[in-house]
């Protein structure tokens, strides 16, 4: 009973580790989409929200009391939620932001096909960039635990679950292409033809 619930107890540290660094990795993800592309619009509309609020602080005031102490607790805590809830509407939206489409759908067909690592989980998908001109989209996973290898031996199965092909080499992501748990595959859709797709240098 032991070793099953150290088992256990290690299998949840992992999908903790694996939760936190797909959720940062998509917040960065996110800050850079609403940063380079024309989706930081949806930023301003909650950037405005706060500034009214903000202005309009002291009015929010859902009581009057006599006892100036409960006046001043209840503008500090206005004056702390108005920050809070921006923060926390800021998060949210770029974290939608910087989930790719389909994210939930690429990972579970990944998983059917039995790329996973030793507790069950498939690699994330956190994000994916189209090439200009071009059909084909440069993917990035987050794969603690499924190397390299496994990718290159799942290759033909991965293009039949996500309906692609792959005109690169799988390739490690991060800075310098130096880390071992991205992985990064450049894919168009379809099966391979003939023609190949030629790449631009903009993305």
């Amino acid at each position: 009973m032991e070793s099953k619930n150290i088992v256990h107890q290690t299998k949840v540290l992992a999908q903790r580790r694996r939760n936190r660094a797909i959720l940062r990795l998509r917040l960065w993800s996110g800050i850079k989409e609403s940063a380079t592309t024309w989706k930081g619009v949806f930023i301003l509309p909650l950037c405005a929200a706060f500034i009214f609020l903000w202005n309009v602080r002291d009015t929010l005031v859902l009581f009057h009391s006599d006892i100036p102490l409960l006046s001043t607790v209840w503008s500090y805590i206005i004056a702390v939620l108005i920050p809070l809830l921006f923060l926390l509407f800021l998060v949210g939206l770029l974290l939608l932001l910087g989930t790719p489409f389909r994210a939930n759908t690429i990972e579970n067909s990944l998983l059917q096909i039995g790329l996973a690592n030793r507790y069950g989980y498939a690699p994330a998908l956190i994000s994916c960039k189209r090439i200009k001109n071009t059909q084909v989209s440069v993917m990035m996973f987050y794969s603690l635990g499924v190397g390299i290898e496994t990718w290159e031996t799942h290759r033909a199965e991965i293009q039949d679950a996500l309906n692609i092909h792959f005109v690169e080499p799988i390739k490690y992501g991060g800075r310098n292409g130096r880390n071992r748990n991205i992985i990064v595959i450049t894919a168009a859709p379809g099966a391979e033809t003939s023609r190949k797709d030629v790449l631009c240098d903009e993305i």
